[in-house]
């Protein structure tokens, strides 16, 4: 577990509830959309489709407003909102008269302004934003605003392939994410990292497993978030993903499901400690589409929602529980953040309670059930300090010879996560 440690260091005095709402998405909408989708609210939600077309729900997911653009050959691969009425999309066509497109709203969508297109490449496929008016754009091209689209700067990079996803703590600390083209028949992919605005790049993860792949075959890091300035994840296919507890400066890598899924989103919360990874994958005869949560900053996921549509691509929190997710043709909703595995276990939250909180000397863990369950204690760097089987209803724990400060627990039945928590000695 050494790999987690550093993360714990950023967690400050929050607790990990544990939820118990029965899983819950709604298949809000079929059309022409592109499985990309924004929240800005719990009512309100963004998505893009083909042709120029922008979507927009105001009444969570009831009805949904066309808006049409003036790229009808292009279609829009991200589209973001740095605040509630100020938003960009971004996409392009590699076959039609618009290149690399870029569009803005500053009326929450109602209306859309092209701000650029036609440049040297093909399309742009992801948009980050630090505030409302410095902003980059990623895909073939790699471009920085700072005056919210009036102007652009070009961004160069030593690197030769498609920039995948970007990340950016300020104006000047950023990640990107390329698949590198290394020959005609071989493709790697790799993060650097820049503390002056792209003037300079370092590499800090490269992939060194993907280089038999083909072209064609080739795997990729599809996305890069952050909890706060040091702790951030990046999914990428093969059910892989990364984890700094750094800031990006290095990675650690990990899986959350040993086959061919490609994780293509993530959606953390920056405070809460929930999160979100939109995935599919496709078996040889039909498609099977994933997403799965964390409520503690990505210690554990659990699978929350599993459909046979073509493919989840893109994963919105409007808050912890109301999350929107696209794929292929659709969009679906939960208001409940989906499932918990208390519940999917029959437990209630009364089934398992660990008290005093705050606690002095002594813990004691009631267990209202007759499974076996591990009980594993860490404290505030991410040691583990306690690993121990609970077969009692009521265990009682001796936690003097600690020092004072924050603790954090997880209950498992059978390796998976029943409940977490935190508690505090005082």
């Amino acid at each position: 577990m050494k790999k987690f440690k550093l993360i714990f260091l950023t967690l400050s005095a929050i607790f990990f509830a544990s939820l118990t709402a029965k899983a819950q998405w709604t298949n809000l909408w079929n059309n022409n959309i592109y499985g990309v989708c924004f929240a800005t609210s719990a009512d309100t939600c963004y998505t893009t489709g083909g042709s120029g077309q922008i979507f927009r729900t105001s009444n969570g997911g009831l009805t949904w407003d066309t808006m049409q653009t003036v790229f009808y050959e292009s279609f829009f691969n991200d589209i973001l909102f740095p605040s509630a009425n100020i938003g960009y999309a971004c996409g392009g066509s590699a076959f039609g008269i618009h290149k690399c497109t870029i569009v803005k709203t500053t009326n929450a969508g109602q209306t859309w302004d092209s701000v650029t297109s036609n440049t040297s490449e093909y399309e742009f496929n992801k948009i980050f934003f630090v505030n409302d008016t410095v902003g980059f754009f990623s895909g073939c091209d790699f471009l920085k605003t700072t005056d919210g689209c009036q102007t652009f700067s070009t961004i160069t990079h030593p690197f030769l392939g498609m920039i995948n996803s970007i990340y950016f703590f300020n104006d000047s600390v950023g990640l990107i994410a390329i698949n590198e083209y290394v020959n005609s028949t071989k493709t790697r992919y790799r993060i650097a990292r820049t503390t002056d605005a792209g003037l300079n790049w370092t590499t800090n993860y490269l992939d060194s497993t993907n280089n038999s792949s083909t072209i064609w075959n080739s795997k990729s890091i599809n996305d890069i978030d952050f909890i706060n300035s040091s702790v951030g994840f990046a999914v990428r296919d093969n059910g892989m993903y990364l984890q700094s507890a750094n800031g990006g400066i290095s990675w650690t890598p990990a899986t959350l499901t040993n086959d061919s899924t490609n994780l293509k989103n993530i959606a953390m919360s920056k405070t809460s400690g929930v999160g979100y990874i939109a995935c599919w994958k496709y078996t040889g005869t039909a498609y099977q589409s994933r997403i799965y949560k964390t409520i503690d900053f990505g210690f554990t996921w659990q699978t929350n929602f599993n459909t046979s549509f073509d493919g989840f691509y893109s994963i919105s929190m409007a808050t912890d529980d109301t999350v929107y997710a696209g794929g292929y043709g659709y969009i679906f909703k939960t208001t409940n953040g989906g499932a918990t595995s208390i519940n999917e276990n029959n437990f209630s939250e009364n089934d398992f309670i660990v008290y005093p909180n705050p606690f002095n000397g002594e813990l004691t863990i009631q267990i209202n059930s007759t499974q076996v369950f591990q009980f594993t204690l860490y404290n505030s760097l991410g040691d583990k300090i306690i690993d121990k089987s609970l077969t009692k209803k009521n265990s009682t724990i001796d936690l003097s010879a600690y020092s004072n400060g924050i603790y954090f627990y997880k209950l498992t039945s059978d390796k998976q996560l029943i409940k977490s928590g935190k508690i505090i000695k005082q």
